[in-house]
């Protein structure tokens, strides 16, 4: 099992919140930046000269949007985050992490 990276909201989620609500509703921003995370992966998977991969999120939904701002969540996916960050026009918002899971060691006797 490889170690799952997640990208970490480093603002307060007032901050956040204020940032989102000078763009509009979290709905349109939240379709705004699904069709830039869609860009992205286009872009992506383009250069890769390959098919889009399943394990890359295709959407921002609301919620997610909502739950950043009222402080429910900090975490979600490093694509989608880099999406946000672009149309909030702010480079400061998400540092990426490592969860560092471990796979089981076995012991051989």
């Amino acid at each position: 099992m490889e170690p799952q990276d997640y990208a970490e909201l480093q603002v307060s989620a007032d901050k956040f919140k204020e940032y989102v609500q000078d763009l509009g509703s979290y709905r349109t921003f939240a379709d705004d930046s699904t069709a830039l995370l869609q860009k992205q992966r286009r872009d992506r998977a383009r250069r890769r000269r390959s098919a889009i991969r399943d394990d890359e999120p295709g959407s921002i939904s609301h919620s997610l949007i909502s739950q950043l701002a009222n402080g429910i969540t900090r975490n979600t996916h490093p694509d989608r985050a880099r999406a946000i960050s672009k149309m909030l026009g702010r480079d400061d918002l998400f540092v990426v992490r490592s969860s560092n899971l471990q796979p089981p060691v076995r012991k051989t006797a």
